[in-house]
């Protein structure tokens, strides 16, 4: 199999414009995918900075290095005003430098939190929100001489976590600690609102214990975001109000000549950057409804599952045994042929039937295929193979 040569349309993430995201074949435009964004967002590009990218323009993410991915993201609102300066937390055993460090968008707008006297050195600022309601909170977070930090929540918030600010490891409690670079992390914590409002404190710590303050010691702090989600998304700076970042969207349709329409195979790799405990997230071939589909999706729980669908009745329809990772990236292919189906995730064979009928499809879409169920996923390529590839090539295609 020459991957290149029997793909009508392979999607890698490289050129770009304003509405449109390239595919690398064809080579004639009519395999690049529309893309939508009603309002600016941010990146992190090549060299590790966060970086504002335009409205309507495509996002191609490097965080974590390597090669860059599609990122698609919900809605999200940042409900944390002066997200970049800390002047108006209330500190207890502080003193604050503002603007005394290089943060990760690579200008000097990071603040630091030094140890005054006494054994107790926090800071804190109460945020509006909607009782009842998931929310996830995040810091860029720097250590000050080794210290290390807790973030916590308290009135109206609940959750917490000490991180070790030298190494990135959890030290007590729950949350997400991702790793940016000149010692920067990224921190994270979910927490359900119970009032209107919620209280988020930092800690300094030796440790996990406050120790008498150290003038020279404390962190470093960028990049405040509170937001109503089970999950962390791309940073959302603000100042005096909250800010909201509008979905990603990317569709392409009118291709039936680039998918097979008695036989094929679709395939994707991606990133599991986040469990999604409320919404199904899934790519799709279609004829634009639901009646006619093959979909590979996060659907239950935190399985993949695959579906085909044709005049409306389920043809095929399978899902892994295991759990996605967080952090984890997975190679998936569904085929489809008459009375003839496979499903393979990183080289393994999960499913296969001997007996469905093969839907007439158009569209490829990072969604259900109406619009709703998004596939909000970091993106390393998708291919669209017009024919079914055999077991032995859907392995080798789908090994990590």
């Amino acid at each position: 199999m020459s991957t290149y040569t029997d793909a009508s349309l392979i999607y890698y993430p490289s050129g770009y414009k304003a509405g449109k995201a390239y595919s690398l074949k064809p080579t004639d435009g009519s395999g690049d995918l529309t893309f939508t964004r009603a309002s600016t967002a941010t990146r992190v590009n090549e060299s590790g900075l966060i970086e504002s990218v335009a409205t309507g323009v495509p996002r191609i993410d490097f965080t974590g290095g390597g090669c860059g991915k599609l990122l698609l993201e919900p809605q999200r609102t940042n409900v944390s005003d002066n997200s970049e300066n800390f002047s108006d937390w209330i500190q207890v055993g502080f003193t604050q430098t503002l603007n005394s460090t290089i943060s990760p968008s690579n200008t000097l707008t990071a603040d630091t939190f030094f140890e005054s006297a006494g054994t107790t050195h926090i800071a804190f600022k109460d945020f509006s929100v909607t009782s009842g309601l998931n929310y996830t909170i995040s810091f860029f977070l720097k250590s000050q001489g080794g210290r290390n930090v807790r973030i916590l929540g308290s009135t109206g918030f609940s959750g917490s976590v000490d991180v070790n600010l030298s190494t990135g490891a959890i030290l007590a409690g729950s949350g997400i600690v991702e790793t940016f670079i000149n010692g920067w992390y990224r921190v994270s914590i979910n927490c359900n609102a119970t009032t209107s409002t919620g209280r988020i404190i930092l800690y300094s710590l030796d440790g996990t214990s406050s120790v008498e303050g150290d003038p020279t010691k404390g962190i470093i702090c960028w990049g405040a975001q509170v937001e109503q989600g089970s999950y962390p998304t791309s940073y959302i700076p603000t100042t005096t109000t909250a800010v909201t970042r509008t979905q990603d969207s990317a569709t392409k349709s009118g291709i039936s000549s680039l998918i097979g329409q008695t036989e094929g195979t679709l395939f994707v790799d991606f990133v599991h950057d986040h469990n999604e405990v409320v919404n199904a997230e899934i790519f799709s071939l279609s004829d634009g409804s639901s009646a006619n589909r093959v979909y590979i999706g996060n659907v239950f729980a935190n399985n993949l599952t695959v579906s085909v669908t044709a005049l409306s009745a389920a043809q095929f329809s399978a899902n892994t045994a295991f759990n996605l990772v967080i952090g984890e990236r997975y190679k998936v292919a569904v085929c489809y042929k008459l009375n003839d189906f496979a499903f393979y995730v990183n080289g393994v064979q999960i499913a296969v039937d001997t007996s469905g009928s093969v839907p007439l499809m158009n569209d490829f879409r990072f969604d259900s295929s109406g619009g709703s169920s998004l596939f909000f996923k970091p993106v390393q390529s998708v291919i669209i193979f017009p024919t079914r590839l055999s077991n032995a090539e859907l392995a080798t295609l789908t090994t990590i």
